[in-house]
């Protein structure tokens, strides 16, 4: 079994977990199914790997904390791992769309140690915008670049309020706003996966650390672009990212510098979204769909449907 084999079935085995927590309205027992059976699945996989960023800091996070080791140690070279166990946990436990199993592996040193924090995101196919730009200069590029006017501009941010400006600013500019609930993984991989009705053409604001890191992942496989900035609530988090090794806590991070290589990226549907079916029940079996990214395919991702005995 290879590296790319392991990483499937963890991120499968995840989902399997979550699934009997679609629809139940329980956010923090579906992402507990998902962690607990993510962190098994890591300890019986025969690699050398460590949790880079995920599920925070190891007095946060009972399991798959940011330093843990994992796996039997043998016969792979040692990888760095970005995880997040369930993205989308509320989707998940409202039945909805978009909930996924996600991670990401590289080579040592290869993928961003940083406490699990929020990070000022861009996210689209072109290269030339900048996350220092303002929203009305990057507007503009991408309309050139794309040779679109800016009304067909399709622009993904997350509905939270602390994006109330920036929404505001979108909208006055008039570009085609797509809010969205939960999960800025799978939106990232939609600015550089076409021919889907949901995809777009840029995403900005904040959101989690750890799926900046898996977004840049995914975005380096496919050819995309992606910035990162880490957000601080207080200087005990600049500390600590200190101590794990950031030089400059107010760095902008470049996606190549997020993820400085090719990674296997393996993304399992809880439930459904444009790219993958969730998890389905056929007699005695549930079929599940995973989004494969990895260095073999080039600029392509692969669809791995399995079926398991429930």
């Amino acid at each position: 079994m290879g590296l790319e084999d392991i990483y499937i079935s963890i991120t499968e085995k995840a989902a399997l977990a979550s699934f009997h927590h679609i629809g139940q309205n329980n956010s923090k027992q579906a992402d507990q199914a998902a962690t607990e059976a993510m962190r098994s699945a890591f300890k019986q996989a025969p690699i050398d790997g460590k949790i880079v960023i995920g599920e925070g800091e190891r007095d946060q996070a009972p399991m798959l904390y940011i330093g843990e080791k994992v796996g039997r140690g043998e016969g792979f070279p040692e990888q760095d791992i970005a995880v997040d166990p369930l993205e989308g946990t509320g989707l998940c436990a409202r039945g909805e769309e978009g909930s996924l199993c996600v991670l990401a592996a590289g080579g040592k040193n290869k993928l961003l140690h940083a406490p699990d924090v929020y990070m000022d995101k861009l996210a689209c196919q072109q290269k030339g915008l900048s996350i220092q730009n303002s929203v009305s200069e990057n507007i503009q590029i991408l309309s050139k670049k794309l040779n679109k006017p800016v009304s067909q501009l399709k622009v993904a941010v997350l509905k939270r309020d602390r994006h109330k400006n920036l929404i505001q600013e979108l909208e006055s500019l008039g570009v085609d706003l797509i809010l969205f609930q939960d999960g800025d993984v799978l939106m990232s991989l939609l600015t550089c996966i076409k021919g889907f009705k949901e995809s777009i053409d840029l995403l900005l604001g904040s959101g989690g650390a750890p799926e900046g890191v898996l977004s840049s992942a995914g975005l380096r496989s496919l050819g995309g672009d992606f910035q990162g900035k880490l957000l601080w609530k207080d200087s005990s988090q600049k500390e600590r990212a200190l101590k794990m090794g950031l030089t400059d806590p107010d760095q902008i991070f470049s996606r190549d510098q997020l993820v400085q290589e090719d990674c296997i990226f393996c993304a399992t549907a809880v439930t459904s979204n444009p790219l993958l079916k969730g998890i389905q029940r056929e007699g005695d079996h549930l079929v599940t769909e995973t989004l494969v990214l990895s260095p073999r395919y080039g600029k392509n991702y692969k669809v791995i449907k399995n079926t398991h005995l429930v």
